[in-house]
């Protein structure tokens, strides 16, 4: 039996659900993990004083950070990789 779009479109609606509900025998959906399951990077006790400082600032401040950390990341001074510092010499 084949159902066309529009039927099942009316159908959806009557039942509450999407469209992709009739679908999901054919093409299960994969659903991402919930955040407490997601991998996620530790952060160090100077990522985490960094976060809780910027959670203090309002949103002009929090603007003002944003920009001065991204701005510090244009300098190779401040760079990670060793080869950016020596560029700086």
């Amino acid at each position: 039996m084949k159902a066309n779009l529009e039927d099942l479109y009316k159908l959806s609606q009557c039942l509450g659900v999407t469209l992709d509900y009739f679908c999901q025998e054919f093409m299960p959906i994969k659903k991402s993990p919930v955040p407490a399951e997601a991998e996620v990077e530790k952060l160090n006790s100077e990522e985490q004083d960094l976060i809780k400082n910027f959670r203090e600032l309002n949103d002009d401040g929090k603007t003002a950070a944003r920009d001065s950390v991204e701005a510090l990341t244009c300098l190779p001074k401040y760079k990670k990789c060793d080869q950016c510092k020596n560029m700086d010499a």
